[in-house]
């Protein structure tokens, strides 16, 4: 099931969620390609039934998420103006615009070429609420309504987005290379 907030952020399309007042991290230059490290095919790490046939593929020009089960994922995310791939660290953050901010994911590829896929969000058995207010001590949240739609933003240094996926903000998904 937690494998659908993959395809949420892959989509843009969450409903509740924080975003981003500018690519992250704030202020690094957005890489031409997706360095050829992390190029190759992943599997979930905790395979089940229900997500047993997604594939993640990357390339040097993006991403495609993969599901024959699933018609409606889309085909690729190339990086563009509104796709954004950057490097911070030991992280690499994949930026996605929407009308007025973005979805920023992270990035860490392990020893072993495996991936770690980290999502700004709530964790199971928190509510949106509890997660905004905990947040809210590490980083100030503006929010906004657009369109009948309630956007809340943050814009936090390199260091301080750094903190949140240290302090455990982000929600952490393995994917497994495949050989």
């Amino acid at each position: 099931m937690k494998y659908f907030a993959i395809v949420l952020i892959l989509l843009s399309a969450a409903c509740k969620e924080i975003t981003f007042r500018e690519p992250q991290p704030k202020g690094e230059k957005p890489l031409s390609k997706v360095p050829s490290t992390l190029h190759g095919s992943y599997v979930p790490a905790e395979a089940t039934e229900e997500v047993s046939d997604v594939l993640l593929v990357i390339t040097e020009d993006g991403f495609k998420l993969t599901d024959p089960k699933n018609n409606e994922l889309p085909e690729e995310i190339l990086l563009s103006d509104s796709v954004l791939f950057t490097r911070y660290k030991d992280y690499f953050f994949l930026n996605l615009k929407n009308r007025i901010s973005w979805r920023a994911l992270a990035l860490r590829q392990e020893k072993n070429k495996d991936l770690t896929h980290m999502i700004l969000q709530e964790k199971e058995g928190n509510t949106f609420e509890e997660f905004l207010f905990s947040l809210s001590g590490q980083v100030a949240i503006d929010s906004m309504e657009y369109q009948s739609e309630m956007f809340y933003m943050i814009d936090p240094s390199s260091k301080q987005l750094i903190d949140l996926i240290e302090k455990d903000y982000f929600t952490k998904f393995q994917w497994k290379r495949v050989k």
